[in-house]
């Protein structure tokens, strides 16, 4: 989510020009905009971690302004908890690599936990995901 004040006008009209160069229209699935107390919170809402987390390390540059967004669930995506169970026992990095690959056309993985007893991967675990609203024509059915 990027926060932009409303007071600066330059910054705020400088930031929709900005946006829209390093993130194109299709680079994303939709934007959210709230009003409230004096600031514009702007949510894009991304397919993937990586692109996440490059909004959140690399600042839009907005009338000389760096605005560096962090990340959030919206409250109009759809979370989902999956239980997951017989899981190969492979190693971690590559389980959880696999994980994201293979669920990434139904949502964004938000987060993998894999279950361990006394330091023992049990071979199950659960995965959060979110859907962002109206995304069924570009994310399959879970």
């Amino acid at each position: 989510m990027f926060e932009i004040p409303f007071s600066e006008s330059a910054v705020y009209n400088a930031f929709w020009p900005a946006l829209s160069k390093v993130y194109p229209r299709g680079s994303y699935y939709g934007l959210t905009s709230k009003k409230k107390d004096n600031v514009e919170h702007v949510e894009l809402h991304f397919g993937d971690r990586a692109s996440c987390e490059k909004a959140c390390t690399c600042p839009i540059i907005s009338n000389g302004v760096s605005i560096l967004a962090h990340p959030v669930v919206s409250s109009e995506d759809k979370l989902f908890r999956l239980n997951v169970n017989q899981l190969p026992l492979i190693p971690y990095h590559v389980l959880t690599a696999g994980l994201r690959e293979c669920l990434s056309p139904f949502g964004v993985v938000q987060e993998i936990v894999v279950y361990e007893d006394n330091l023992f991967y049990r071979g199950s675990g659960h995965i959060y995901m979110t859907r962002p609203p109206n995304s069924e024509k570009l994310l399959k059915t879970l």
